[in-house]
């Protein structure tokens, strides 16, 4: 689902809106963990600094410095994780079939 107008809280979608949302939150969530092969995902909806309604799926790996802490806290190793060439493909291929 994407908004065509601007929502800052998700209480603020109806709930049929809302329901379609988080169902695309899974199916992405699904999606990312598979061709991740994902430890565990991490879901956020925060829009503290971007007062717009967005979703943040983050796959998350065991061998991470602390996969129990918040994703953010160790950013500065997301580049040890870089997506290949051949990940973007089996996202694409992933995400078409869904």
């Amino acid at each position: 689902m994407i908004a065509r107008k601007h929502i800052r809280e998700m209480h603020d979608l109806p709930e049929s809106d809302a329901l379609e949302l988080f169902g695309d939150v899974l199916n992405v969530g699904r999606t990312v963990a598979g061709g991740f092969k994902s430890f565990k995902m991490n879901y956020a909806s925060l829009g503290n600094v971007h007062e717009h309604l967005h979703w943040h799926v983050i796959p998350r790996q065991r061998d991470e410095t602390d996969f129990k802490d918040h994703p953010w806290k160790n950013s500065h190793i997301f580049s040890k994780y870089p997506t290949s060439a051949e990940a973007i493909a089996t996202m694409r291929r992933l995400f078409s079939e869904s």
